[in-house]
């Protein structure tokens, strides 16, 4: 009976929230952001939760006229914290990964430090080359580096050949490798690009598998 009562209660919530009624939003914010920071935990470290979780939030207010909830109010919410949070990890993970191959490489070979770039920087410029691929290329691109999806799952889900998607994934690294020539080193090019084609044509790129995480809420 009180869930049935918290759900009916959050509903009127949405209702003023979409409305633009700043109090309600406050109120939803006050009654869910610990739990939104709690969950982001179970996915992401903790310096990065509250960056997820304001994120969330300031969307949910940015988009109040527009929303669209069919089930509860907490799922809705919940639902976005996790899609971000995955993101985040996954990105996280590749960006890691690539920045420890790119250290053991300098240090093999005696490079100096300034031909590379931090671990954040190398982070936020892959990322950001990715953000600029046409949106075909960069779908399937993510889906087969990022979600661990084989060229195969992506045609069948996208209703294409198998040579389109290697088609778009190639040109995907093709872009990737110009845009981020004009501003790194070419070593450092040629060490990140090596990186994501090394296992070009396995499951995954995050230890061989894709993220799995149960969504409970």
């Amino acid at each position: 009976m009180e869930n049935e009562f918290n759900i009916d209660e959050d509903a009127l919530y949405v209702v003023r929230l979409k409305a633009g009624d700043h109090e309600a939003y406050e109120y939803l914010f006050r009654k869910y952001y610990a739990s939104i920071c709690a969950y982001a935990r179970r996915f992401v470290d903790a310096d990065e939760v509250e960056d997820i979780a304001d994120e969330c939030m300031i969307w949910l207010w940015a988009k109040h006229e527009s929303l669209e909830i069919r089930n509860t109010f907490r799922q809705y919410l919940f639902t976005m914290v996790y899609h971000r949070a995955v993101k985040v990890a996954v990105e996280r993970r590749i960006a890691d990964r690539t920045a420890t191959y790119m250290e053991d490489y300098r240090l093999r070979y005696e490079l100096n430090e300034e031909d590379f770039l931090t671990g954040k920087e190398l982070r936020e410029r892959i990322f950001k080359a990715i953000d600029k691929l046409p949106d075909t290329y960069k779908d399937a691109f993510i889906q087969h580096r990022f979600e661990g999806k084989s060229y195969k799952e992506i045609a069948e889900e996208c209703g294409m050949s198998v040579k389109t998607v290697d088609y778009r994934i190639q040109q995907a690294l093709k872009q990737l490798r110009k845009d981020l020539s004009d501003y790194l080193p070419v070593v450092a090019v040629i060490v990140i690009m090596s990186y994501l084609e090394t296992d070009i044509n396995h499951k995954s790129m995050t230890d061989n598998s894709p993220v799995e995480v149960n969504l409970v809420v």
